[in-house]
């Protein structure tokens, strides 16, 4: 595992991604859980041919600032980059 490890996913925010269908708020725009999943497969993108079979990640920690909604129909996009590995926990 090297430091530098990036992926980008992209997402087109549809009806099933928004607030009130997640029930995390009451409004049609992109619900910050959908953001946490979507980095969260940005940063197993960024590392997956790294592993072994069987081998995945998984979040202990997110930090966000959701600074702007976004409708249906917008086009949003995650970033990871591995930016530090200390022994089995890796920071993106």
């Amino acid at each position: 595992m090297h430091l530098g490890l990036t992926a980008k996913i992209e997402l087109t925010v549809t009806s099933a991604d928004t607030a009130d269908t997640l029930r995390s708020g009451d409004v049609p725009v992109l619900a910050t859980p959908r953001i946490v999943a979507l980095v969260e497969e940005a940063a197993v993108a960024a590392v997956a041919d790294q592993l072994d079979d069987g081998e995945t990640t998984v979040s202990m920690r997110v930090q966000l600032d959701h600074l702007a909604p976004s409708a249906v129909g917008a086009t949003v996009t995650a970033s990871a980059k591995l930016e530090k590995v200390e022994g089995r926990r890796l920071k993106f």
